[in-house]
């Protein structure tokens, strides 16, 4: 496919923490390859978290108020307008609010080289579809929209691009399965996993320490997370948050958790060197059965023993991480274990993996789906 230019319906903010899709933009416009990157549309109706309202009011970006704006790279065109959850009562009023928005755009998209990619399907997706008239469709599923709390006809709209010729991918093994039993027969579904930009991470790597004693976590920090192990561990050692904190759970954070805000990526490796060892705990649930963390290959560049739990995506690498179940004395058993158990050769099984899943790799794994 010649591609002129990409069409990136993001379920994110450019200006807030970074996903897939802000690397994969990245790796666009290093091609000359022009990038319209659709900023956060609605999945639900807002929740009555202050948070989530002023996101969905004033489209604030995840983080904006404390990371610093982002310089806009030439060729990327950032496309944000308003529009109300995807209801299919609403979708007349979506597809006019999307008209208008894609309106200044119209001659760009005269030819046929556009490419969309799609990380929420909707019936705003199909409308946008409709507008921009693209080659060739790309959905990449990374939420198991099963156990989600969404819009009933995200889902039905879901299912038409899943049957549509549009190509499918997912993040993870599990979401990768999900779209394999809602397609249609034979229909292939492809894996485009998270990434790293190695380079930037491996900033972190300090060596090994005398004591570990430093747990650091890093991302969203929400009611997904397994705060009583969390704090739990805090007890015991020096633990640092860095991220978001969702107003849900901000009472539930044991005050000897210490908090930081996010910081642009390219700030995170300098605050990440301080930790001895990093952590991501989830509480296990229908919903995380499908998620593998955009963060895990990132902590794989530090260098760092990674602890994990709740996550059955992370079974694949059982050699290189240490899962605590969900249990504190295990966590803290297995932190004792670290001298030991951190052997040069467990180190490099870290550094390849992080080394083999850089977002240049990941860009080509993208490019071979659509031949």
């Amino acid at each position: 496919m010649n591609i002129s230019r990409v069409v990136m319906l993001t379920g994110e903010y450019w200006n807030g923490l970074e996903y897939q899709r802000h690397y994969l933009a990245r790796e666009f416009l290093k091609r000359g390859i022009q990038v319209y990157f659709v900023e956060r549309l609605p999945q639900r109706p807002p929740s009555a978290s202050l948070s989530h309202l002023r996101q969905w009011l004033f489209k604030e970006g995840y983080g904006s108020g404390t990371i610093k704006k982002k310089d806009i790279p030439g060729g990327l065109k950032v496309v944000n307008f308003r529009s109300l959850p995807p209801a299919a009562c609403f979708r007349p009023l979506n597809r006019l609010l999307a008209k208008r928005a894609f309106a200044p755009y119209a001659e760009e998209f005269a030819d046929k080289g556009t490419l969309l990619i799609s990380y929420v399907p909707s019936y705003t997706q199909i409308d946008i579809a409709g507008l921009i008239h693209p080659a060739k469709t790309l959905y990449v599923s990374v939420h198991n929209y099963d156990a989600d709390r969404v819009s009933p006809d995200l889902l039905k709209a879901e299912a038409e691009i899943i049957n549509s010729d549009a190509v499918l991918a997912a993040d993870s093994v599990f979401n990768t399965e999900r779209l394999k039993r809602l397609a249609p027969k034979g229909k292939p579904v492809h894996r485009l996993a998270p990434g790293v930009d190695y380079e930037l991470f491996r900033k972190a790597d300090t060596g090994r320490p005398a004591r570990y004693k430093k747990l650091c976590y890093f991302g969203g920090i929400g009611p997904h997370l397994d705060m009583p192990l969390y704090n739990a561990l805090a007890k015991e050692l020096e633990v640092t948050f860095i991220g978001v904190v969702d107003d849900s759970i901000r009472d539930l954070i044991s005050p000897g958790i210490q908090l930081r805000p996010p910081v642009p990526a390219e700030e995170l490796p300098g605050l990440l060197a301080a930790a001895d060892m990093l952590g991501i705990f989830y509480k296990s649930s229908p919903y995380i059965d499908g998620v593998l963390p955009a963060k895990l290959f990132e902590c794989l560049a530090t260098g760092k023993p990674l602890l994990v739990s709740g996550m059955g995506e992370t079974k694949p690498y059982a050699d290189i991480v240490y899962d605590c179940t969900n249990n504190a004395l295990k966590a803290l058993d297995l932190i004792a274990g670290l001298p030991e158990a951190e052997t040069p050769v467990k180190l490099e099984l870290r550094r390849k993996l992080a080394r083999d899943s850089g977002w240049g790799k990941r860009f080509d794994e993208l490019m071979g789906m659509l031949t």
